[in-house]
């Protein structure tokens, strides 16, 4: 984790809140151009995992002091590497994930999702959280850090990714199984749904905090 010593200052992402100091960063995406044609973002279809993803930002929506402004559906760009990830998805299609672009009181994060239950060889990948330093380009960044995932195919590269953003948080997903009465069950989609919004929610606080030193 960065040192806050040298951070507190230099907050930015996302739309920032009344009076704050984040920087402005649109996140759109694509959708008019090929992946072949251009280095923006590329828009791409919904997947199941979204939608839980989804309602997921739905309960955040409800918490006292967090706003979310926006979530996407997006393909992870093709490897510049030999690297064949991305695209060795059950469906054919390159590998997506989902963000969503939330702030705490003055302090935004965009929150980046894997959508590993398409590879046909699921992993597991942390949510990525992350805020950027006010004297970066957001955009690029972001592109860089989703260009990297594609050419290594190992995850996130959470070094390059501590070294160029203000604050980084990589979450654990929520248990999908839970003990009662001595006997393990299986958790329910809300009680799933509820669990990650809580850790989220606890990751942008946390954000907040080391922001303001």
């Amino acid at each position: 984790m960065p040192s806050n010593e040298n951070k507190s200052e230099k907050t930015s992402v996302g739309n920032a809140a009344k009076d704050g100091n984040n920087q402005e960063f649109d996140y759109g995406l694509n959708r008019n151009k090929g992946v072949e044609d251009s280095d923006d973002l590329i828009d791409a279809e919904p997947t199941e995992k979204f939608r839980l993803f989804e309602r997921t930002i739905e309960v955040i929506k409800t918490k006292k002091d967090l706003t979310v402004h926006g979530v996407r559906c997006g393909s992870f760009p093709p490897p510049k590497t030999g690297s064949r990830m991305v695209i060795n998805t059950v469906d054919g299609n390159f590998l997506r994930y989902h963000m969503a672009n939330i702030s705490y009181l003055d302090v935004g994060a965009v929150v980046i999702e894997v959508d590993v239950d398409s590879l046909n060889r699921p992993t597991n990948v942390s949510t990525l959280v992350v805020s950027f330093l006010t004297d970066s380009n957001p955009e690029q960044i972001l592109k860089s850090i989703l260009q990297d995932y594609s050419d290594q195919a190992r995850g996130w590269n959470h070094d390059w990714i501590k070294k160029n953003t203000a604050v980084s948080k990589f979450c654990r997903h929520p248990k999908k199984t839970k003990k009662e009465n001595d006997v393990e069950r299986d958790i329910t989609a809300d009680e799933y749904v509820e669990a990650w919004a809580e850790i989220l929610c606890g990751k942008m606080r946390d954000i907040q905090k080391i922001c303001h030193g």
